[in-house]
């Protein structure tokens, strides 16, 4: 019995070790989530503009084509119970902020924290945005490697000991990501994929209570400091929308012009079908950089209003 315990732990030591120093190199290597927010926390008092959302804003909304200094908070499969955990611990520090831009996506007001896409990367807003999220009963959000990949950590952290540059970030300066992600490059791709990208984002849930909490938070909060907020849904192609819940879709609409008639720091923009052309799509459900900086020159024009009013 002894000797099988002892070969047990040899066995298992290395493999801990090895772990560990996966875990360990790859916190230190550069990430979307590491750049955004020293990037976001470098700029607070001059951002004038903050953009929150899911990959849906983080691909569409560029600053650099923004008369104000815009800050794009946006990330991928983000819910709204970031969107807010993230606004919470920083709104006081926003001392110049004139707009808050909200995206909603078709499953933004019926996503919680650890459904979806999003509950593998609750790591990262743990340990790069110093948010307070962890379950205690998901061993996983202790560690970063699960959202990042296995096979990702390790090619990190052999570059990172052959001294090569080695770097995870797809944004720029603002937070904006023009690259990454699936790229349909015909109308058999558009169809494929929209329907794919549908199907992962269809809940058939109706139940926005919770979100819709959150939401007015925000927007009382922004109210009582004379901040605009702007609830927003960016293009997408008809071979995304047609394949959601459209009852679902109606009642999104419904329940956003509902915030806006009762509250008049609001304004709600629905752009989903505002592009037919596919040249200015990377796939169904988001824009490439050429769409984002028509979107974003666009949305330019309204925030501009805003702020002169």
């Amino acid at each position: 019995m002894r000797k099988f315990l002892i070969n047990l732990l040899l066995f298992f030591v290395p493999l801990i070790v090895i772990y560990i120093s996966l875990e360990v190199i790859n916190r230190k290597i550069p990430n979307e989530y590491s750049a955004k927010i020293k990037n976001f926390e470098d700029e607070i008092n001059n951002i004038e503009v903050l953009v929150f959302g899911s990959s849906h804003a983080l691909r569409a909304v560029n600053p650099e084509f923004i008369d104000y200094y815009t800050y794009n908070m946006a990330m991928v499969s983000q819910t709204l119970q970031l969107d807010y955990a993230v606004f919470e611990k920083y709104k006081e520090e926003l001392k110049n902020l004139k707009v808050l831009v909200l995206t909603i996506s078709h499953f933004t007001l019926s996503t919680g924290l650890n459904e979806g896409e999003i509950a593998n990367r609750i790591s990262y807003y743990h340990h790069f945005y110093g948010l307070p999220l962890i379950s205690r009963l998901k061993v996983d959000n202790y560690s970063v490697l699960p959202a990042i990949g296995y096979k990702r950590a390790t090619w990190g952290f052999l570059n990172y000991f052959l001294k090569f540059k080695v770097s995870n970030v797809k944004t720029n300066k603002y937070g904006f990501m023009g690259e990454g992600g699936f790229l349909a490059k015909d109308s058999i791709s558009f169809v494929k994929v929209g329907k794919e990208a549908a199907n992962r984002h269809e809940d058939h849930s109706y139940d926005f209570n919770e979100n819709i909490k959150l939401l007015k938070k925000m927007i009382d909060w922004s109210k009582k400091h004379n901040i605009k907020v702007v609830l927003i849904e960016v293009p997408k192609t008809n071979e995304y929308e047609r394949n959601l819940d459209q009852d679902k879709a109606a009642l999104i609409d419904s329940t956003l012009d509902i915030l806006q008639k009762s509250n008049s720091n609001v304004s709600y923009f629905d752009f989903t079908n505002h592009y037919k052309n596919k040249s200015f799509f990377r796939n169904a459900d988001h824009l490439n950089e050429a769409g984002a900086r028509e979107f974003s020159l666009l949305l330019n024009t309204k925030i501009s209003e805003f702020i002169k009013e």
